[in-house]
């Protein structure tokens, strides 16, 4: 909410300026517009601020705090990334987001957790993601293998390529698979990707939001051990 923050995060002077007058152009246009915003240690502080500002504007507002690695493999956003604890602290702060992540997993526990198939989210079922080259991919974190539209069709990449891509199998035994927790801790072959180079491994980090988002939300874990001994952090 602050330009000094907002440059911190973006490292580009004269950014913050551009994003409220183009926000303020699409309000004034009654343009459908909803807000988000990336929770780091650097604007943690200015939450409630931005929830704030929002409801001023009439708009709608959400925040994540699971900030991922660079595609490039760089490491840098973990250096601003939200401990396991600050992150469900977060859950708890906010009652609407309390309920709904119970709400979620009321309504998810008896899912089979176990498969065969790397990707059990909705990409490539009812989310797609394309790149400013044209290039369609499973999801905005998994950018190989890539569909090229500009010499295809979207038809093409929709109905054949993604189909291909989701049936990627498991090449070792899936660690998480007894955890009714799983819900709760976000583990996609994506996040795996950026953080081991690897759809299959599980992340340490998710592993403990997940395990502590269930003990602090009074969720009894009834099947299995975190995946890392220390879940604090």
């Amino acid at each position: 909410m602050s330009e000094g923050v907002y440059e911190e995060v973006t490292r580009v002077p004269g950014s913050y300026a551009r994003c409220m007058h183009g926000l303020e152009l699409l309000v004034e246009r009654n343009l459908p517009v909803k807000l988000k915003a990336m929770i780091l240690t650097l604007n943690r502080h200015e939450l409630d601020e931005m929830k704030a500002f929002a409801e001023s504007l009439g708009l709608k507002f959400r925040f994540d705090p699971l900030l991922n690695q660079r595609l490039d493999g760089g490491r840098n956003p973990g250096k601003v990334r939200l401990s396991p604890r600050q992150v469900v602290q977060l859950d708890l702060d906010d009652e609407k987001r309390r309920i709904e992540f119970v709400e979620l997993y009321e309504r998810f526990k008896e899912a089979e957790t176990h498969s065969e198939f790397l990707f059990r989210c909705g990409a490539g079922i009812n989310t797609f993601h394309i790149d400013p080259y044209g290039l369609l991919h499973i999801c905005g974190l998994v950018r190989d293998p890539s569909y090229d539209l500009l010499n295809g069709s979207f038809r093409d990449g929709w109905h054949r390529f993604l189909p291909e891509v989701r049936a990627q199998k498991r090449e070792r035994d899936d660690p998480c698979g007894d955890c009714n927790l799983r819900i709760l801790c976000g583990q996609c072959p994506g996040w795996s990707k950026l953080e081991h180079g690897d759809l299959d491994k599980p992340v340490e980090y998710l592993c403990r939001v997940g395990h502590l988002r269930g003990e602090l939300l009074e969720i009894q874990n009834e099947t299995k051990k975190p995946l890392y001994a220390e879940v604090e952090g």
